[in-house]
């Protein structure tokens, strides 16, 4: 017999046996089906053995006779996916063999099969508890991404997920799919049971931290990218993406005097994914790696060296054991994670989640004799290219999936076609009353794909004319906003012919000319400030490119950044320090058009909106300041000036927290801001000699030395120590010379 079900799982019972027909004992079946509910029955060793290279990303119990045992239980038992093998002794004597060359053999008598139950029931529960604790596995498996494209892409699909507007029949999907797969499964459907009658929102942390299916098949899905049923858990995603929110920006309020963080979490490794990723770590460097899943770890080191079980006496050769130590900058901008130890069944173990699509950086590999084990240092990391939908509080469920679908075609073109059409179909299953303009973005998104794989350009300009006529009967739909999906379409293509050096200008510039003028159509009607605000951004997007081959544009350029910057200001629900990016921006171009009062103006504007920032942007303070500095000494020759907010520039560089360097930030980091602060003190230096300020040039110079001499040991800096010597003696005869002139 064969049980041939779609597997949801991450793990899998095969029993190969050819000396009874074990499809006849439907008691021992339902049992081992209570265990693992994916089991599958095989005759022949061929076909067990082709099943078994096929599933090889699924972790793999094995039963299998004492006769087949011989045949192939010396190939099956390399495989890294295969966890345990229980040969069944039915005549004679077990070969201990088997038990001495195997580690994972474990000897079962046809007559004791409660034996066998017992067994596996111990060993499953050990895989899941590896599971639930995975963060890297083997580089040949689909739960460990090495295609930073690929995999950025659906961290991003998923983040679409946590946004979208879900009804209550997604949830009554889920709960019919699940019964159905699980109708012969008691435990698992008097969890449905439980689930339907008492889930809510506010306890999808609590349902997560139970130990049953839900945690483990969602994880499974978001490893294997399994998009349909992505869609079937998004309202569950979404539910456990608010809740982690909350607690998360509660858990900071509740660390205020705390910059710093460590968490832990244990795990076992193949020796092979262990060299895996210390071969990466020696090729890359500091790499960012996201998790394609939830990521649970502890507060508490204790509890994750309990865990690792450092003290087992039954080592298995190929095993290795982990301790991850996770660094956290509590000031980094980060996806959302919380101590959840209040929502979880298990209160001892001080959790804390990420969410998925968290990215850590990998920066120190190391073996503790004593202890026996690697530890492995991370920290986590900044993650402003995430996917970020605000302000949903009163948009229509049409404007919601808009804000939440305009992200398909601009982000996840690195998706594979299928992939893409997949992700739409399951949208026009949930969404059927949008179908005709969900179309157009499905067109726009494959349009862009030919674009950037350089596919054939008839077959992307067909693309795009089949979207834009679509995204046109919407033109004037207040929620929709297709102006702007139109002129995105005219700036893909202008850009298309102008990377290929098309000597036409006019052909590029007429596209460029199109999206302007489709966004200043719909700016005359559109009442939505945050849209007017993107179709303003998408006008500028498009002089960004017109710009380099048009130099007479910028004036107009520079009129569009007044007009996006005033609506900014009139919409209070933006971010501040958002504001202040354009308003620098806004203030280099008139930089470049020597406008200098109205640059230092939008120069001091962006400030005042950095200053209210939490917590203090102080190196993005520093670096306007160094502009201003600039703009004085270059334009106006204001030598005062200039060393006034050179040295403005140099004490927000100072004021910069380094995080706990010991624990997570490398050498580097401080190498590169103390070099930056002694380029500007020299600068600075060399300003007060121009103005003869002799005895401040002499004290910034020290200062200067003395920060150099502090990185001496990690970097080379002797031409730098050379270089401000030389200065130092040109300062002290300036300074003897004043002194005889007295």
């Amino acid at each position: 017999m064969k049980y041939e079900r779609i597997n949801l799982e991450h793990y899998q019972l095969i029993w190969c046996d050819d000396e009874t027909d074990i499809s006849t004992n439907k008691i021992l079946i339902d049992q081992l089906r209570k265990i693992i509910d994916y089991t599958l029955l095989f005759h022949d060793v061929i076909e067990c053995k082709n099943f078994l290279k096929q599933t090889k990303d699924v972790d793999t119990f094995l039963i299998c006779s004492c006769q087949f045992a011989k045949k192939f239980i010396s190939k099956v038992h390399k495989m890294n996916h295969i966890k345990c093998i229980y040969v069944i002794h039915y005549h004679g004597r077990f070969q201990n063999t088997l038990i001495t060359n195997f580690s994972k053999v474990k000897e079962i008598k046809a007559t004791d099969f409660n034996c066998l139950l017992n067994y596996l029931s111990k060993d499953v529960e050990n895989c899941l508890q590896q599971a639930r604790n995975d963060l890297f596995s083997e580089p040949t498996r689909s739960n460990y991404t090495t295609n930073g494209d690929y995999c950025s892409w659906w961290c991003i699909f998923v983040d679409m997920i946590c946004y979208l507007p879900y009804s209550d029949q997604c949830r009554e999907r889920f709960i019919e799919i699940f019964e159905n797969y699980y109708q012969n499964n008691e435990t698992n459907m008097k969890t449905l049971k439980l689930f339907k009658e008492t889930y809510t929102s506010e306890s999808a942390l609590t349902w997560y931290t139970r130990n049953t299916f839900l945690f483990r098949i969602l994880n499974n899905i978001l490893r294997q990218h399994n998009i349909s049923m992505t869609f079937t858990f998004g309202f569950f995603i979404q539910d456990l993406f608010n809740q982690l929110k909350k607690e998360y920006e509660n858990f900071k309020c509740n660390h205020l005097n705390q910059s710093t963080m460590k968490v832990y979490r244990a795990q076992k490794l193949s020796s092979k994914e262990l060299l895996y990723l210390k071969e990466r770590h020696q090729r890359l460097g500091n790499y960012d790696e996201p998790i394609n899943s939830f990521l649970s770890a502890t507060m508490d080191r204790s509890v994750a060296l309990t865990l690792l079980d450092i003290s087992d006496d039954h080592r298995e050769n190929d095993i290795e054991y982990i301790l991850f130590e996770i660094n956290i900058d509590l000031n980094n901008n980060t996806k959302p994670f919380a101590n959840i130890t209040s929502f979880s069944m298990i209160k001892d173990e001080d959790e804390v989640l990420f969410m998925q699509g968290t990215r850590f950086r990998i920066y120190h590999i190391s073996y503790d004799e004593n202890m026996k084990f690697h530890l492995i240092k991370l920290y986590l990391t900044d993650s402003d290219e995430d996917i970020r939908i605000d302000n949903l509080i009163h948009r229509t469920t049409k404007q919601i999936l808009k804000k939440c679908l305009d992200i398909i075609p601009q982000k996840l073109y690195r998706a594979k076609e299928s992939e893409i059409s997949t992700i739409f179909t399951k949208l026009n299953d949930l969404y059927p009353r949008e179908r005709e303009w969900f179309e157009a973005i499905r067109l726009h998104c494959f349009a862009r794909m030919n674009m950037i794989y350089n596919w054939t350009e008839k077959l992307m300009l067909s693309y795009y004319k089949e979207a834009i006529n679509i995204y046109e009967i919407y033109l004037n739909d207040q929620e929709l906003n297709c102006g702007i999906n139109i002129a995105l379409i005219h700036l893909d293509i202008g850009y298309y012919y102008q990377i290929r050096d098309v000597d036409d200008y006019s052909l590029i510039n007429e596209h460029y000319e199109l999206g302007i003028i489709v966004c200043e159509y719909s700016l005359i009607t559109m009442i939505d400030k945050e849209a007017r605000i993107k179709l303003y951004e998408t006008i500028l997007k498009i002089f960004e490119q017109k710009e380099e081959i048009d130099s007479n544009c910028i004036s107009d350029y520079v009129k569009y950044q007044e007009l996006h910057i005033q609506e900014m200001l009139n919409y209070s629900s933006l971010n501040k320090c958002y504001i202040g990016r354009y308003l620098v921006e806004l203030a280099d171009r008139q930089n470049s058009l020597f406008l200098f009062e109205k640059a230092l103006n939008n120069y001091q504007k962006s400030i005042e909106l950095y200053y209210l920032s939490n917590p203090l942007k102080t190196n993005i303070i520093a670096d306007i300041y160094g502009k201003i500095a600039e703009m004085y000494i270059e334009q106006k020759q204001d030598y005062n000036n200039g060393a006034h907010f050179k040295k403005i520039q140099i004490e927000y560089l100072l004021k910069f927290q380094f995080p706990d360097m010991s624990s997570f930030q490398t050498d580097l980091i401080i190498m590169e801001q103390k070099e930056q602060i002694g380029e500007n003190q020299l600068e600075l230096a060399d300003l007060y000699i121009k103005l003869c300020q002799y005895s401040f040039a002499h004290d910034i110079l020290n200062d200067t030395q003395m920060l150099y001499e502090s990185i001496r040991e990690i970097c080379n800096v002797e031409d730098q120590l050379e270089n401000i010597q030389r200065r130092i003696t040109v300062v002290m005869q300036k300074l003897l010379e004043e002194k005889d002139r007295q």
